[in-house]
């Protein structure tokens, strides 16, 4: 591991840095010695990104499992959204919208394309939608960006 190469965006250099951590097992702080200003700068640029973005911001792995938000930020969250992130996907999230949020999160990774999904989640008002954005994350994680349409 070491500072961004030459061409490398902060986003690549911190997505690289996770990956590496996960491969080797190396624990946070051997990463904050080797890494110093450098890192943080980097993940305090990531914090203050999703500190400022409109919606919720999700990190999801190809189960569609949260494995980071920025929901203690938002102050609004869908009821649905809140337990998605409290508990998984599982059976609150509807089934339709599921697997075309879990076919959007692997189809993002692998093409390393934005997918975007327009659901609404309410039938009494349909048109109060809701918009996902994903992107790839990592090559095992997306980023959703959910926000009321």
């Amino acid at each position: 591991m070491g500072h961004p190469s030459h061409g490398e965006t902060n986003l690549e250099s911190n997505t690289r840095l996770m990956e590496d951590l996960m491969r080797t097992g190396k624990k946070m702080n051997d990463v904050l010695k080797e890494q110093g200003p450098a890192f943080l700068k980097l993940t305090d640029s990531a914090e203050a990104l999703l500190q400022a973005m409109e919606g919720l911001v999700m990190i999801l792995d190809v189960q569609g499992k949260v494995l980071d938000s920025n929901s203690s930020s938002v102050t609004a969250i869908h009821p649905l959204h809140r337990r998605w992130i409290d508990s998984g996907m599982g059976k609150d999230v509807p089934g339709n919208l599921r697997n075309q949020l879990l076919q959007g999160i692997q189809k993002a990774i692998t093409t390393k394309t934005t997918e975007l999904i327009r659901f609404s989640l309410n039938d009494t008002s349909p048109e109060v939608s809701h918009e996902y954005r994903i992107v790839p994350h990592s090559s095992k994680t997306a980023l959703c960006v959910v926000r009321e349409i």
